[in-house]
């Protein structure tokens, strides 16, 4: 069995720029089980000459570098050298003439110690810049032979920040490859040479070719307006965070264009209020992608009296529909929604719920609360007391007072109100004491107490 993985090896960033120069590293297996027979020759000798091939068709690709790693090749099968790697051919452009000179040096002999090469593999990139692209294609004829794994090598490198997502090609039909290498990445299967040769041909025209992604944030009109939106993009096999990016109008007028890693599906969050999620979005190597999403907006402004006396006011904004909180925002600001209807309630006293607000696309709705007034309460020993809130012929809680404050000041939506009290020390009950009081807007309403 032989097979053959390409990996990304890029530093995970909060945004991708456009790349500028891509360097592919291949990896060959060099164990001794590539001396057996395939169609006539070793595979050895076809994975050679594919090398040379494909070092051939990138020489003239510009800003294409390209390097050689071997692993199994210094030592013999017996001394199981799990740490047999080496890099045979750093990276340099046009570099096949020292491929093929490196190839031809290289003969089969040890083990596979395919986790610690590929780690090791990841080293040999000179020191990485976002606009570089970097390329590992692994060529091996077996399973891992020293106790390593390549899907816990490949999990810890995404999350230190390298993408590693392998396209798996094996040559025959042993099930048994595809159950282990998909944990790694995309398994393929060559049943022929020249079946190998066009698939090897395929990866090669996807890690070079230039991909683009313009996500598309469409108004209730379907068009493509909707922006000033941060983006994150998880690759949705592995839940890991690849990218984050503001939704931005390039100077034409249209979504700017992203250029993200296309080896990968990913999920994306748009972090409008509330959120979008569209997962499964596949990225189609060699082409300009566009991605729709639905995320028609309106705007809600909460409007007080400049001169209120609440601190910090703040509204809970809930779906109408599951009664999800989605924003707690504060009065006098205006911030943009998904369209629909929302429940929204004021953290006033006592507190004030508009139902059913609509938010409609490139609208903006106003919800404005009274004026509040104030109520001073002054005393000169410790009391227990409540504030209570006509509503009909019924009282509603509002707020207790502070036992030991001498004066404090409650502030209140205009309205009628019930103060019950008694002193802190009474042992009786008939020393209750009701005192029923109006707020009106802008207004102070003073009760002193003995």
């Amino acid at each position: 069995m032989c097979f053959i993985a390409l990996l990304l090896c890029a530093p995970l960033k909060s945004n991708a720029q456009e790349y500028t120069k891509t360097r592919i590293l291949f990896l060959l297996d060099a164990s001794g089980s590539m001396l057996a027979k395939w169609e006539g020759n070793t595979r050895m000798t076809v994975a050679k000459n594919l090398l040379v091939e494909m070092a051939d068709s990138l020489a003239n690709k510009r800003n294409v570098e390209f390097g050689l790693r071997a692993y199994g090749h210094t030592t013999h099968r017996s001394r199981q050298d799990c740490k047999d790697t080496r890099l045979e051919v750093k990276f340099r452009q046009g570099s096949k003439e020292t491929i093929r000179d490196a190839l031809n040096d290289i003969k089969p002999k040890g083990t596979t110690p395919i986790a610690y090469s590929l780690q090791e593999a990841a080293r040999d990139f000179p020191v990485k810049k976002p606009e570089i692209k970097n390329i590992i294609i692994l060529l091996t004829d077996g399973l891992e032979e020293c106790d390593g794994d390549p899907c816990a090598v490949s999990l810890a490198l995404q999350k230190r920040g390298v993408v590693l997502k392998p396209f798996v090609v094996g040559i025959g039909s042993n099930k048994n490859f595809k159950a282990q290498f998909d944990c790694v990445g995309n398994y393929y299967n060559a049943s022929t040479q020249e079946g190998l040769k066009q698939v090897l041909r395929g990866v090669i025209s996807e890690a070079t070719n230039k991909t683009s992604t313009q996500v598309n944030l469409l108004d209730h009109r379907g068009k493509a307006t909707e922006t000033d939106v941060n983006m994150t993009f998880y690759d949705t096999e592995r839940n890991i965070l690849k990218y984050n990016f503001y939704h931005t109008m390039n100077s034409l007028g249209v979504p700017d264009t992203l250029n993200i890693d296309p080896f990968t599906d990913y999920d994306i969050q748009v972090h409008t209020t509330p959120e979008i999620i569209k997962r499964n979005v596949e990225i189609k190597t060699g082409q300009h992608n566009e991605v729709p999403i639905d995320a028609a907006q309106g705007t809600l402004a909460l409007d007080i009296h400049k001169n209120m006396k609440y601190r910090r006011l703040k509204a809970v904004v809930k779906t109408s529909k599951g009664c999800k909180t989605v924003n707690h925002q504060s009065f006098n600001t205006s911030k943009r929604y998904l369209t629909g209807t929302y429940d929204v309630e004021v953290m006033t006293q006592p507190k004030k719920t508009f139902k059913n607000v609509k938010i409609k696309p490139q609208e903006t709705t106003t919800l404005n609360i009274p004026r509040p007034g104030q109520v001073s309460i002054s005393t000169s020993s410790n009391k227990l007391g409540s504030i209570y809130h006509f509503k009909g012929n019924k009282m509603k809680w509002i707020c207790d007072i502070t036992p030991r404050l001498r004066r404090e000041i409650i502030v209140l939506q205009p309205g009628k109100y019930r103060f019950v009290h008694r002193g802190q020390n009474e042992q009786r009950a008939y020393k209750t004491e009701v005192k029923t009081f109006q707020v009106k807007a802008g207004g102070t309403t003073t009760i002193k107490l003995r």
